[in-house]
């Protein structure tokens, strides 16, 4: 998909989210979430060490990282997100792991470099990826 593609896209469905219908049951209404902190930089293991490079809407943070160069990270973990490279599998913690401690092992291209971080900032940042989605990766 291109940027302008991309972009219809995204405009299309907040159109949409806008013009449903007050009388659709709550569940049914799309959603258009908006963070007033959109960008701002944190202390956080992901606006340190992801956010340069990319961003991650969550709702108890809020919009994290302001990088455009690699993938948004939102939903990493359900149905909804692109599957891994390998397999086509729904991304796990381990597979994240193993990314970010060195992507060009499993991609060869890729232009991302290593990350190294400790079990606790690892820890951390699954919460941060995973605070947006109940225990089976699925969006609340």
């Amino acid at each position: 998909m291109t940027g302008e593609q991309a972009t219809s896209l995204v405009t299309f469905l907040l159109a949409a989210a806008q013009d449903a219908p007050r009388s659709a049951p709550e569940a049914a209404r799309p959603r258009r979430v908006l963070f007033d902190n959109a960008g701002r930089s944190g202390s956080d293991v992901f606006s340190r060490s992801c956010g340069p490079c990319h961003r991650v809407l969550s709702h108890q943070r809020g919009a994290l990282g302001a990088g455009i160069a690699g993938p948004n990270l939102s939903a990493l973990f359900s149905d909804y997100y692109p599957r891994r490279l390998q397999g086509r599998e729904r991304w796990t913690e381990r597979d994240l792991n193993e990314w970010v401690a060195y992507p060009r092992r499993i991609k060869r291209q890729s232009l991302m470099r290593p990350v190294t971080l400790t079990a606790a900032e690892f820890s951390e940042l699954i919460g941060i990826l995973r605070s947006h989605a109940d225990s089976d990766g699925q969006l609340e």
